[in-house]
């Protein structure tokens, strides 16, 4: 049922002990200056304009269920990200040996830097280190052996007077102190490139990047090798995409107190034309902080990393109450009102009170019956 009415405007003058509206559907206004109105009476004046000429329709008021609900949007993303960054300002990356997408496990070598430290080094180094290691053993046998020269010489080759005996002590003296200092200088020899290597191997390390999860590799710079970085950059990201929960923050909702550990909520996701629905659980809910976490049910490749949803949830709902369509219901001087048609289809007005307004519906609690025709905006 549909009608049209101009542009008018009535004025109401309410008292307590009257009803709730008195209607004065002969009383047009002036576009400027508003609508006359009795000054000398006493009673409250409210004023209420007409829309413009336009159709209308009829709604009635009906016995249902009001609910409010409220959206929380989500992303799903990976549980665990690991960023990789290079500290030192101003490096240059010397060498990568990843690309973006590959799989990795920690502990793997991902990238190099330059550095004065080489392999090369390391290798040289441990090689001096073993050959005087084993010089260093050598001394013991060597030593031995010359002194068991001279003990020889002494016993089969002289006289065995006092002189010669003063010789074998001094030969034997000699000989002990040349290999004490071998002893020495091949022990100080080997510290020295033990402490060099250590340096070595340290430098070396702290050039290279490692992995230090498995998962796969997000992010890599794509102009990275040869890369001149700055202290702190994120040079590569890696993944767990194997563990992935749909994220939301708490921000976007005041009624987290709504959801239940455990309990099903439906997450929508819409791609072009395409709607699909997901059940969700609550995750973890102790730790809710700044970030919301909901887990799928079952792990689905079809939902992929970056994939956004709404949930919906309901914050209020009546059961079985009067209603009226939201767009029925206008509002003056902060109270609430309706448009019924009157004698002749003329629209009066009808004052009303509400309690819960819901996505599409409110609640009437007093001022029409079930059945009532109300004029739709």
């Amino acid at each position: 049922m549909r009608k049209n009415w101009g542009k008018r405007c009535m004025t109401y003058r309410k008292k307590e002990s009257r009803k709730k509206y008195v209607v004065f559907a002969g009383i047009f206004c002036l576009a400027i200056t508003g609508c006359a109105a009795d000054t000398q009476d006493e009673d409250t004046i409210v004023q209420i304009e007409q829309p413009e000429e336009s159709s209308y329709s009829l709604v009635v008021a009906s016995v249902g269920d009001v609910v409010k609900t409220g959206r929380l949007r989500c992303t799903y993303r990976e549980t665990e990200e690991e960023q990789i960054r290079i500290a030192d300002d101003g490096k240059t990356v010397a060498k990568v040996y990843v690309a973006q997408g590959d799989r990795v496990v920690k502990g793997q070598l991902l990238a190099e830097l330059e550095t004065e430290s080489s392999q090369e080094s390391v290798e040289e180094l441990e090689y001096r280190i073993a050959r005087n290691t084993l010089l260093l053993s050598y001394t013991d046998i060597n030593e031995t052996y010359d002194l068991s020269g001279k003990w020889w010489s002494y016993v089969y080759q002289s006289s065995g007077s006092e002189s010669d005996e003063e010789k074998l002590e001094s030969s034997i003296k000699s000989i002990e102190q040349s290999y004490r200092y071998k002893r020495e200088d091949y022990q100080d020899a080997i510290d020295l490139d033990r402490q060099q290597l250590e340096n070595t191997l340290l430098a070396l390390e702290q050039s290279r990047i490692y992995a230090g999860m498995d998962g796969e590799m997000s992010y890599v710079n794509p102009d990275l090798e040869g890369l001149k970085v700055v202290g702190g950059q994120t040079v590569m990201k890696i993944i767990d995409s194997t563990r992935c929960l749909f994220e939301a923050r708490a921000k976007d909702t005041q009624h987290v107190d709504r959801f239940r550990e455990g309990q099903p909520m439906v997450l929508t996701i819409t791609k072009g034309r395409v709607t699909t629905e997901v059940e969700v659980l609550p995750y973890d809910m102790e730790h809710w902080e700044d970030t919301l976490y909901f887990e799928l049910p079952e792990r689905t490749e079809e939902i992929q990393v970056g994939t956004m949803g709404t949930i919906y949830y309901t914050i209020d709902s009546r059961q079985q109450v009067l209603t009226l369509p939201s767009r029925a219901i206008r509002t003056a001087e902060g109270k609430n009102y309706v448009y019924v048609l009157g004698e002749n289809d003329i629209p009066e007005v009808k004052w009303i009170e509400t309690g819960l307004w819901g996505d599409s519906l409110v609640e009437v609690t007093s001022g029409l019956e079930e059945g009532d025709y109300v004029v739709q905006k």
